[in-house]
């Protein structure tokens, strides 16, 4: 068995960090991410790191401690690729040492750059991991996103384009990245493809149910080009700042969400079936339907109990013409459930607003005003299937504007 050198109390392996990375040294950088000596007693090089217990936020860690230590841009996908202790051994003695620091690095900057932030979120775990990973919603959930696309899907890996809201100059910043979900382990992996000012750009997110809702927490690892106009310290700054404001514009619009989706419970219904088929079957063509053009769009209720024996609620389609909108209204006895076909549209919840591209859909429960609109050239067209059916049909419908 290995004797493993006690850890200093700084966390730092001890002495001559500018020697070769060894069992010792690496096992003390194991046991400082991951907080647990017992993980790596005894002979443990040719063990797989998940035999370990090594999730991949421990070894992000592992990556940025060797960063810091050995002064190397390592790419933490280095590390992650790095099946046993022995292989990363390899892989990192393997690296070229770095050259002369570059002018604008020296005073004290650092090697990489590292951010860890977390925040706890007031919402079932599925829901955050749903809100966070549906990347078109990003401008709607972020504040600092104009833009986000889903550009190519290859197995669960998503290509995504991000644009930024315009700087105070009035610059607007993209990028692509390629980005990971893993719902099993409620982890991400992402990592910049277009880099621009970054030699590397490394992301980790993942979630955890606490006692108090979910617990989000991002990791970032990085490293400046010698030309970019900031050093790692200053960017690692900046990101610190910039993670904290959208960890809480994140989680306060998702505890907006959670909180509208408690004002509704379901009753219990009970089972039924199996049934024989319905006598006189026969579908409904939109255009057959008389529309409502008094609330401000175009709304035909193509199924309810009086043109298709419907008992569980009504389906309309709505058709919604350029910078016209649906008057504010709420449903008292039912939830509304609404799928957008064409165009985006803006739906006002209370002092919220967000838009809605199509092929996205989404529930307002009972009781929420709201507003549905079209802001741009491209008329909106949604289906809205509200149920519960109110006691009475003029009871089901409140305007409020």
């Amino acid at each position: 068995m290995h004797t493993t050198p006690p850890i200093p109390a700084s966390g730092a392996p001890d002495a001559d960090e500018q020697g070769p990375l060894d069992q010792a040294r690496l096992t003390v950088l194991l046991e400082t991410a991951a907080g647990a000596p017992e993980r790596v007693d005894g002979e443990f090089l040719d063990t797989p790191f998940e035999n370990l217990g090594y999730d991949s936020i421990a070894l992000l860690e592992t990556a940025s401690l060797i960063q810091a230590r050995w002064e190397l841009a390592l790419p933490a996908s280095v590390v992650m690729e790095s099946r046993t202790p022995r292989a990363l051994l390899a892989a990192v003695n393997a690296a070229p040492r770095p050259g002369p620091t570059p002018p604008h690095r020296q005073g004290g900057e650092i090697a990489a750059g590292h951010t860890d932030n977390s925040i706890v979120i007031a919402a079932p775990l599925d829901m955050v991991w749903d809100m966070t990973n549906d990347v078109e919603s990003w401008p709607q959930l972020f504040s600092e996103y104009q833009d986000a696309r889903v550009l190519e899907q290859i197995g669960d890996t998503l290509r995504i384009r991000l644009t930024l809201n315009p700087d105070p100059d009035g610059r607007t910043w993209s990028w692509v990245s390629d980005r990971t979900p893993d719902r099993a382990t409620r982890t991400v992996r992402s990592h910049r493809v277009e880099k621009g000012p970054f030699e590397y750009m490394e992301l980790a997110w993942s979630y955890h149910q606490v006692a108090d809702g979910t617990r989000m927490r991002w990791v970032q690892d990085f490293a400046m080009r010698a030309d970019a106009p900031f050093t790692n310290k200053a960017m690692t700054e900046r990101l610190n700042h910039n993670t904290r404001i959208q960890m809480q514009v994140i989680r306060d619009n998702i505890e907006r969400a959670a909180a509208r989706t408690d004002t509704f419970r379901p009753a219990p219904a009970e089972p039924v079936g199996p049934l024989p088929a319905p006598a006189g079957f026969r579908p409904v063509a939109v255009d057959s339907v008389t529309p409502l053009l008094d609330r401000g769009g175009d709304l035909r209720i193509v199924l309810s109990p009086r043109n298709a024996d419907a008992t569980g609620g009504i389906m309309v389609v709505a058709d919604i013409a350029p910078r016209r909108a649906i008057r504010e209204h709420y449903h008292p006895y039912s939830e509304e459930r609404v799928l957008v076909l064409d165009g985006e549209m803006l739906l006002t919840l209370g002092e919220d607003s967000y838009v809605v591209k199509s092929g996205h859909a989404f529930v307002i429960p009972a009781g929420v005003p709201h507003r549905m609109g079209c802001d741009g050239d491209t008329a909106v067209r949604a289906v809205l299937c509200l149920g519960p059916l109110a006691p009475q049909p003029e009871l089901g419908h409140v305007d409020t504007e």
